[in-house]
């Protein structure tokens, strides 16, 4: 079973806690981050390009040559989560979504979609979902804003650390047992069941993690 706390903070290593229930590096952990800001142009999704490791257990994050990859090197069920900081535009919409792609670059799906329209004070958007990955499967963090009057709009860091970070812990392996599980971690941890609201930081429950 999978213990913790879904977090968007800065220490990477209460990301791997999250999903392993400890800060073992025994499991595959990839963390992400950008330090400074990129422009969005308006109206459509474009990938972030990250510039800063912060967590890899596994070979995942190549800064240097795929900047904008979380690439998959053991297969598995995978707790992802993603976050977006924006500067300050009351207008229009923050959209982040997570892509998830084969070694072949096709789009298997997309996860962890959020929206947010209160952009008026620190702007923030964040998701999270479980994703089940073969090796060279990889996620891309993709966001969109349509400000007005049309304009591109920089990334910002608000009141975390960071501007936008992405990451993905391995959970567990690919069966059947191991998927459910996966998907009630991704779930609990997305959303309020009751709601639907976002619930970043909640605890999950014996009973949500079966």
């Amino acid at each position: 079973k999978v213990e913790g706390t879904n977090t968007t903070d800065a220490a990477s290593t209460a990301f791997v806690q999250t999903a392993t229930g400890s800060a073992s590096s025994n499991r595959p952990v990839g963390r992400m981050a950008l330090t400074s800001a990129q422009s969005i142009p308006n109206g459509a999704f474009t990938a972030i390009t990250f510039n800063a490791e912060l967590t890899d257990t596994d070979g995942m994050v190549t800064i240097a040559s795929t900047p904008s990859r979380l690439t998959c090197v053991t297969p598995g069920t995978y707790l992802v989560d993603a976050s977006c900081c924006w500067a300050v535009n009351s207008t229009g919409a923050r959209i982040i979504r997570i892509a998830h792609r084969n070694s072949a670059g096709t789009l298997q799906a997309y996860y962890g979609t959020q929206s947010d329209t209160n952009n008026a004070s620190d702007p923030h958007t964040s998701g999270s979902d479980s994703v089940v990955m073969s090796a060279g499967d990889y996620l891309q963090l993709e966001v969109f804003q349509n400000v007005t009057p049309s304009a591109a709009l920089n990334t910002a860091v608000g009141s975390g650390t960071y501007h936008a970070t992405l990451s993905a812990a391995w959970v567990g392996g690919t069966g059947a047992a191991w998927g459910n599980a996966g998907a009630r971690v991704g779930k609990s941890v997305d959303q309020n069941t009751a709601t639907g609201t976002p619930q970043l930081g909640r605890t999950l429950t014996p009973d949500e993690l079966g």
